[in-house]
Order: C-alpha cells, then sequence, then structure tokens
C-alpha cells in the first residue's frame, strides 16, 4: 500500500470505524464484564473519531500502519483457513462420495474401444444471436 493513494474518504471511515471500536464496542464488553467502561478507551476512540471527521489526513500514517501490519497478515491468515475449510469440509467429502460411487463426470477413464473422446452434444442449432445473448 502507497501512501499517496490513501485518500480522506478512507480515512474518514477509518477514523470513524477507530472511534466506534475504541468508544462503543470495547467500553460496551468491558461494562459487561467488569461493571464499568475505561474511560481511557472512550477518550481514544472519541479522538479517532473527531480527527476523522474534522483533518483526517493525521490518521494517515496510523491508517498505514494498520492495515500493513495488522489488517494485512489477518487477511492473508483468514483467506487460508476460510480456502481450508471448503475444501475439507465440502468438496473434499464430495469428492470421496463420488469416487465411493464410481461417479467420473469429467470422463477421465481410458477405454480402448473408442475411436475419438469427441462428445456429439445434441441440442439448439447453431445461431449467431446466442453470442450477443448468453441468456
Amino acid at each position: 500500500m502507497d501512501l499517496t493513494q490513501i485518500n480522506k474518504k478512507q480515512l474518514r471511515e477509518f477514523g470513524i470505524g477507530a472511534a466506534i471500536f475504541f468508544a462503543g464496542i470495547i467500553p460496551l464488553i468491558q461494562f459487561f464484564k467488569h461493571h464499568h467502561p475505561s474511560i481511557i478507551l472512550i477518550s481514544v476512540g472519541l479522538v479517532f473519531g473527531l480527527l476523522g471527521i474534522f483533518i483526517p489526513q493525521i490518521l494517515k500514517p496510523i491508517f498505514y500502519v494498520t492495515m500493513k501490519y495488522v489488517a494485512g497478515p489477518l487477511g492473508w491468515i483468514n483467506t487460508r483457513i476460510l480456502l481450508s475449510l471448503v475444501f475439507y469440509l465440502l468438496i473434499m467429502p464430495i469428492g470421496f462420495l463420488m469416487r465411493l460411487f464410481g461417479q467420473d463426470i469429467l470422463n477421465r477413464k481410458f477405454e480402448k474401444n473408442l475411436t475419438s473422446y469427441w462428445i456429439i452434444r445434441d441440442g439448439k442449432p447453431f445461431d449467431t444471436k446466442h453470442y450477443e445473448k448468453y441468456y
């Protein structure tokens, strides 16, 4: 991420998001857990919110560090976790069941008797308008 590509809208959203996090979510959790929220966190959140609304350019270095060293690694880790879960909980069991029941939807079996693996499709006659409207 380049510091010159960060715009005011991103910085404003970051400041307001940080304000909601530090002055709203964390103190709410503390209130339910310890029955008193942290005044320091609420103050930090309010500062982030005011800076984000009125002087968002001050938040540029904090935004850059947060995106590079917090959001970047979290995105990398979450992607690996989600892709692993999809593969091991969805794709692998489907493949296992298809092998168990002898399904081969890609027709990968080698057959010596065939002269060609070309599949002739019966369907609509060829129409050039199909290239213009796919539906």
